[in-house]
């Protein structure tokens, strides 16, 4: 990354969240799994919360080298569905995160359906980038969005 850059969950989607009192934190730097031939490894799908079918057919995201976790704090877990978890590179460099033991993060959330009116879908912007793998999951991921939008 360039001198003077830094990606982080801006300060103006925190505060959004909060407003909505939904905190969440983003624990960026997680380096997915990817499988032996460099392919990106499965998500963890959590069907049962996938009301619109978004991650119907999707079986990955990409291998963006710094993902985030989106740890839902207080306040915001009896609010937040968890989608989609993602594999952590048991290669990649110590992290915090892992520390702990975790082999996953949290990818992909969605506003409970009694929260308030329409959808809330909270990930990283580069799900929607195929720069690092997971075309095909992709496509059909931007696809599904587009038919929800459509209903």
């Amino acid at each position: 990354m360039p001198a003077g850059r830094s990606e982080s969950f801006g300060d103006f989607g925190v505060s959004l969240l909060e407003g909505l009192g939904l905190p969440v934190r983003n624990r960026f730097g997680l380096r997915p799994a990817k499988m032996p031939d460099g392919s990106p490894t499965p998500l963890q799908i959590f069907g049962e919360f996938d009301r619109a079918g978004l991650l119907e057919g999707v079986t990955t995201f990409s291998l963006h080298p710094h993902l985030p976790h989106f740890e839902r704090l207080e306040g915001s877990m009896g609010k937040l569905d968890l989608l989609a978890r993602q594999p952590i590179d048991p290669g990649a460099p110590p992290h915090p995160f892992t520390a702990g033991g975790r082999l996953d993060f949290d990818a992909l959330l969605q506003s409970k359906p009694d929260l308030f009116p329409g959808r809330l879908l909270i990930c990283d912007v580069t799900t929607w980038t195929s720069t690092w793998g997971g075309l095909d999951s992709l496509q059909r991921f931007c696809r599904n969005v587009a038919l929800l939008m459509r209903n």
